[in-house]
């Protein structure tokens, strides 16, 4: 998860997942993690891009939600944050955990 990241430098993390990307270019966590990833660098289209790409794979996904929509707020776009809290995957995790996204 995202301690991995925070304990290895980002050029390692990058060559990680993007060595995790070519063996499973689809897989929603990895793309998730990805997104992440540039969102700390500060890209902010690309992290976009990315979080986009794996909420496709899985809207589900709860790390692609949370960070997309942290993503949004950061961009001035709350609007946007308030859309994915109203999300099929968001409503599935909340019934799961009683929780609130806190956007």
């Amino acid at each position: 998860g995202y301690g991995v990241v925070q304990a290895s430098s980002e050029r390692d993390a990058k060559k990680l997942f993007d060595s995790l990307l070519a063996k499973e270019p689809k897989n929603a966590d990895t793309l998730a993690l990805d997104g992440w990833l540039w969102q700390q660098r500060g890209d902010l289209p690309r992290a976009q891009a990315r979080l986009e790409e794996a909420l496709a794979q899985d809207r589900q996904n709860v790390r692609a939600l949370t960070d997309l929509g942290l993503l949004y707020e950061g961009m001035q776009r709350p609007d946007r944050a308030r859309v994915l809290a109203g999300t099929e995957g968001w409503q599935a995790h909340d019934a799961k955990t009683n929780r609130v996204p806190n956007w």
